[in-house]
């Protein structure tokens, strides 16, 4: 997300749904910036952590960057690359398998929105392409290079198990579904509504309009980007 509060305006849904401990799913939140076009960063990093607990996400994996180029405002300009390189380093510490954002009209239509969908695509169609690349040549690699054969089978069999290891999750992954539709119940609405009122610093009257008429509070509907 781009900024503390998008996780319950636009993907409580989501959330709720695929934090169920039935499915075991370990979510994670990374927030691109602390939302201090007000000078209240400090504040919403606390309320987001706050917000977060609320939906069912330990505190310890929700982080929320205050990089200089990564600064809340609709006229600032957030490098795709530096977002790229940002999910990269996430991805690659937490071993994150799905990574869910906006559209690329940013939902809204707010520009740092935008910029986190750009960022995402760009991490997927080229980091990830090349480690997956990696991963799955990696014994024809080392075997070109290799100068000892006893210990060359050895190594072989091993990173054959790792190399098979990946794949089966990579084709778990490819089984994904291409839309995902998430309805919130009742009291599942209830919790996306009581975890916005976390964000006292952003509850002006129009932010209470947006809880009671907006649709992403209740329904929210995914698209496969890239598989």
């Amino acid at each position: 997300i781009s900024h503390p509060d998008d996780e319950c305006m636009f993907f409580s849904p989501t959330l709720l749904e695929l934090g169920k401990m039935e499915y075991k799913n370990k979510m994670h939140v990374l927030c691109l910036s602390v939302g201090n076009e007000s000078g209240l960063g400090k504040i919403r990093k606390k309320e987001l952590e706050a917000s977060c607990t609320s939906l069912g996400i330990d505190v310890k994996f929700v982080k929320c960057l205050n990089h200089s180029e990564l600064q809340d405002g609709p006229k600032n300009v957030w490098n795709p690359e530096l977002i790229s390189s940002t999910i990269e380093e996430y991805v690659e510490k937490h071993g994150i398998d799905v990574i869910i954002t906006f559209d690329d009209k940013g939902i809204s239509g707010h520009p740092n929105h935008s910029a986190a969908y750009n960022g995402a695509r760009k991490y997927i169609s080229i980091f990830d392409l090349l480690q997956t690349y990696l991963i799955h040549n990696y014994i024809n690699i080392k075997s070109l290079f290799s100068e000892n054969p006893s210990s060359e089978k050895d190594l072989h069999d091993k990173n054959k198990r790792k190399n098979q290891e990946t794949i089966e999750k990579e084709d778990k992954l490819l089984n994904l579904p291409d839309s995902l539709l998430f309805v919130s119940t009742l009291p599942q609405y209830i919790r996306s509504r009581t975890s916005m009122t976390y964000h006292k610093s952003q509850l002006v009257w129009f932010r209470y309009l947006y809880i009671l008429a907006s649709r992403y509070m209740v329904i929210n509907q995914l698209e496969m980007v890239e598989k």
